[in-house]
């Protein structure tokens, strides 16, 4: 990547962030985990809320429906996806909060900013609108993986997000917090920077791209 460390990463050298949503913007990664593993153990696969996001956080729900199929040893006989889907929202709209800093370090952005992620459209819009984050992302700065049926680790989510938002990957900075969207960024040429995991920080030992501790101190390097 051009910027390699984080006294380099600046606001001035970009013209778009791109923000993943669920652990980067929102708060959500060990509720939506919590959830799965729950609906998990009710399908009589031992999985604790720890593993479950450890294992689960930042990929993809075909991924989650085949790591289950591969437990069970059949196929799912009933729409995993559908009947997660109102449980979370429903964990969300009680319990979900915006990542810590993430509101000043958004008000004093100047440059343009969007929003990539795994999960579907429908998500994100709750998620940001329970959070009050709706008001930093019109409808045509979000993009969800399901909108091209490709997922992170592969960069075409990214490379869509800035095409369609008008700018070459040179001119985009992504702002991340899982493996797989680390990956997916660096395998779309477009530098990428990433907040520390505060439920697992060991996580991002190993992602080989400039680590933040929370949005506050991006915030004091960065503008």
């Amino acid at each position: 990547m051009r910027k390699d460390s984080i006294e380099t990463i600046k606001e001035k050298d970009y013209n778009l962030i791109i923000f993943d949503c669920d652990g980067t913007l929102v708060d959500s990664e060990f509720l939506s985990n919590s959830v799965v593993a729950s609906m998990i153990r009710e399908l009589g696969i031992d999985l604790s809320d720890a593993l479950a996001y450890k294992t689960f956080s930042g990929t993809s729900m075909p991924l989650i429906i085949d790591f289950i199929e591969d437990k069970l040893g059949k196929p799912l006989d009933f729409d995993f996806e559908a009947a997660f889907r109102p449980r979370v929202q429903k964990v969300f709209e009680d319990k979900l909060q915006p990542m810590a800093d993430v509101l000043p370090f958004l008000d004093q952005l100047s440059i343009d900013r969007c929003v990539a992620s795994n999960g579907p459209r429908i998500k994100m819009e709750t998620t940001l609108s329970v959070t009050g984050l709706d008001k930093y992302f019109a409808a045509s700065e979000i993009f969800s993986a399901y909108d091209i049926q490709k997922w992170k680790p592969a960069p075409d989510l990214f490379l869509h997000t800035a095409r369609n938002m008008g700018y070459e990957t040179s001119q985009c900075l992504v702002i991340e917090d899982s493996l797989s969207g680390v990956q997916a960024a660096k395998n779309a040429g477009i530098d990428v920077i990433a907040i520390k995991d505060a439920v697992a920080p060991e996580s991002t030992t190993n992602f080989e791209v400039p680590v933040f501790e929370n949005f506050r101190t991006l915030h004091k390097t960065f503008f």
